[in-house]
């Protein structure tokens, strides 16, 4: 974690990308903020990196662009009668644009969904894209998003595409489990058992044999999109962004194989006063108790079924990591960093006494996770809350 804050806490040696980025920090601040484009009519959400605006819109759809990013996008819904499934729709979409496309078909959500690889002439530029089709639950409706650049485009803008993909939200569901590019790109391979113990008991969870590279392959493609940010005024909206799409991959990965460890721990309170505070204790208490360490990728975050395992993690991961063990029994839960502090903590609605942070009507007890201290005790050099910042997880 240290490494990420003093990143945005020095002045840093930056690459090509972000020298060509802050020449136009200025446009930030002119542009529209589209970090969330939503469709209320069609239930569609995504979560955008800073920068993209509208350009054009008309009842199905969206066109937008930036003005510092490369990177164009096209939005829109078809009705399901007009093709037979969602390839079919993509290659229209290629089609309308004289492109060459090459689909692979996957199932994501439960839903038919297809993703393309397209190229296309625009403006006598070679363009290259990757779109997605997916059928939209209840509305008879196809949505499809192409987001593309120049095929000479340096590669964090062809990463930032994918990113922008993965982002699409078409449930509320969806808002707590891997994305449609993550899904494609790491398949299920089969249940791996892990066991350990904790407070003299045995325990036994299983994960996918892919969960652990699946979230660490988003954690190191968005941390690369974080880095185009950080000399901008948008670098704490990419802060929230970066942090949620690690919350939201990490959601279902966890809950599905840490769920009779999770019931076991709240069950086990029931004869306490207050059976949530004694879960919140005990989850912090069960990270805690993880071996503290820095991890070896450019990103220095640890990916969160590592964590739980007990594999070196630093401050946010395990910050993160028990936010989703509480939030799973509906303890509202949040992430709280500083770069003051080069620090996270996780804060948790608990009828309890110590130290708070009140955000939007809510008093969330600070729990620090790499000392063994209780929720709602905090270092003393650690308590001016003016200089944590929350960071907004799915809810």
């Amino acid at each position: 974690m240290c490494k990420l804050f003093n990143f945005y806490k020095q002045n840093l040696n930056v690459n090509k990308f972000i020298c060509w980025f802050v020449l136009f920090q200025f446009v930030f601040i002119l542009s529209v903020n589209a970090e969330y484009l939503s469709s209320e009519i069609f239930n569609y959400t995504i979560d955008l990196p800073d920068g993209f605006y509208v350009k054009e819109s008309n009842s199905t759809g969206y066109f937008l662009e930036s003005d510092f990013i490369p990177i164009e996008i096209i939005v829109n819904v078809y009705d399901n009668s007009r093709f037979g499934s969602t390839s079919e729709c993509l290659e229209y979409c290629s089609s309308k644009l004289q492109g060459q496309i090459e689909i692979e078909d996957y199932t994501w959500r439960n839903r038919q969904t297809s993703l393309g690889a397209m190229s296309f002439y625009f403006n006598n530029v070679l363009c290259e894209s990757w779109a997605l089709a997916v059928n939209l639950p209840d509305k008879n409706k196809i949505f499809t998003i192409i987001a593309y650049t120049a095929k000479e485009s340096d590669e964090i803008f062809k990463q930032m595409i994918l990113s922008i993909l993965d982002s699409v939200f078409v449930d509320r569901g969806s808002y707590f489990s891997p994305g449609a590019i993550t899904t494609f790109a790491f398949p299920s391979e089969g249940q791996e058992k892990h066991t350990f113990d904790f407070n003299g008991k045995s325990y036994e969870v299983a994960f996918d044999k892919s969960d652990e590279k699946a979230n660490n392959y988003l954690i190191e493609r968005e941390y690369q999109i974080l880095e185009l940010y950080s000399q901008t005024d948008f670098w704490l909206s990419a802060w929230n962004r970066y942090y949620r799409l690690i919350y939201r991959d990490g959601y279902d990965r966890i809950k599905k194989s840490c769920f009779s460890f999770c019931s076991d721990l709240f069950v086990s309170g029931f004869g306490s006063e207050k059976p949530e505070v004694n879960y919140a204790q005990k989850v912090l208490q069960f990270v805690q108790e993880k071996e503290y360490g820095r991890s070896q990728d450019s990103t220095d975050f640890t990916d969160l079924c590592s964590t739980f395992l007990g594999k070196k993690s630093d401050c946010d991961s395990r910050s993160i990591l028990v936010a989703i063990l509480l939030n799973q029994m509906n303890i509202k839960s949040t992430l709280f960093v500083s770069t003051e502090y080069s620090h996270a903590i996780v804060g948790a609605v608990l009828d309890k006494n110590g130290a708070k942070i009140d955000v939007a009507g809510n008093s969330y007890l600070l729990g620090e996770t790499t000392a063994k201290v209780d929720f709602g005790l905090i270092a003393s050099n650690l308590n001016d809350t003016s200089k944590w910042i929350n960071i907004q997880l799915p809810e």
